[in-house]
C-alpha cells in the first residue's frame, strides 16, 4: 500500500446565501453515493456512549433527518451488529459506524470522524465509516443534559458520509466547530440542504446556480490500490 499525496478540489455553488462545499475528484466528479439503497452497521461498542435506545436512535433519526429534509433517494439499511472499519480491495466492507476509546492521532480534538473511500475516476463512494470517541467528554442526548450534542455530531458526521465538507455558515449542521455547552441542533440548515441536493438532487437547484471551483490541498489517510482514495473527514471542537 502507497501514499498518495494529491491535490483537491472542493465545490462551492453559487447560491444565494449558500456557504457550502461538496468534494469533487481532481477532474471535477462529484463524491457521493451512487446506489439508492445502503446498508449501515450499527457496532455494539456504540453502547459505551450511553443509553443504548439513544445512541442507536439518534444515529438513526440523524439519517432520517438527511433523507427526508433534504429529500435525498436513499434507503439506509441498518444492521445491529460487529463491523471492521476500513476498506480494503479484497475483502467484503462494510459501512461501519462504531465507538472508539481515542481519537485519531491526526485529530486529538475530534469528538467524532467520518472516514469515506471513492473512485478518483467517477467520485463514487464504495466504504463509509464514522467512529465516534467515547474519550471527546460526555455525550448529550436530552436538552437538560450536560455536555456534547450527540444528535448534532451525528448529522455532522453523516454529512461527511454523504459527501459534503465544512459550510461556512455558523448556524449549519456541517460548520466545522461546535459550542459544547449552548448550540444544539435537530434540523437541518438550509445551506446543508442546498448541499445535499447539489449532489444528490440538482434539478431542485435553482437554474441559475453557478459552479465555481477553488483548489484546496488535503493529505489522505490512506489509499488503497487502483483509484480508490480514503479520506479522514473531523469535526473539530
Amino acid at each position: 500500500m502507497k501514499i498518495l499525496f494529491l491535490s483537491l478540489f472542493i465545490s462551492l455553488f453559487a447560491i444565494p446565501a449558500a456557504a457550502f462545499t461538496v468534494r469533487t475528484t481532481p477532474t471535477g466528479e462529484l463524491v457521493k453515493w451512487e446506489s439508492d439503497e445502503i446498508d449501515v452497521y450499527l457496532s455494539p461498542s456504540l453502547e459505551v456512549l450511553g443509553p443504548s435506545e439513544e445512541v442507536y436512535f439518534g444515529i438513526v433519526d440523524a439519517f432520517e433527518t438527511w433523507i427526508y429534509e433534504a429529500e435525498i433517494d436513499l434507503q439506509v439499511n441498518f444492521i445491529y451488529g460487529d463491523c471492521e472499519a476500513g476498506y480494503s480491495a479484497l475483502s467484503k466492507n462494510t459501512n461501519c459506524i462504531y465507538a472508539s476509546l481515542e481519537p485519531s492521532s491526526s485529530n486529538e480534538d475530534a469528538g467524532a470522524n467520518a472516514s469515506i473511500t471513492y473512485s478518483q475516476v467517477n467520485g463514487e463512494i464504495y466504504d463509509g465509516d464514522i467512529a465516534f470517541y467515547q474519550g471527546a467528554g460526555n455525550w448529550k442526548f436530552e436538552d437538560y443534559d450536560e455536555g456534547l450534542d450527540f444528535k448534532h455530531v451525528a448529522l455532522h458526521e453523516i454529512g461527511h458520509f454523504l459527501g459534503l465538507t465544512h459550510s461556512q455558515i455558523s448556524k449549519a449542521v456541517m460548520y466545522p466547530t461546535v459550542n459544547l455547552h449552548t448550540f444544539q441542533v435537530s434540523n437541518l440548515h438550509e445551506d446543508d440542504i442546498y448541499g445535499a441536493l447539489a449532489l444528490y438532487d440538482t434539478r431542485k437547484l435553482d437554474e441559475q446556480s453557478a459552479c465555481q471551483f477553488a483548489p484546496t490541498h488535503r493529505n489522505p489517510r490512506s489509499a488503497t490500490a487502483g483509484n480508490l482514495l480514503t479520506l479522514l473527514l473531523s469535526l473539530l471542537f
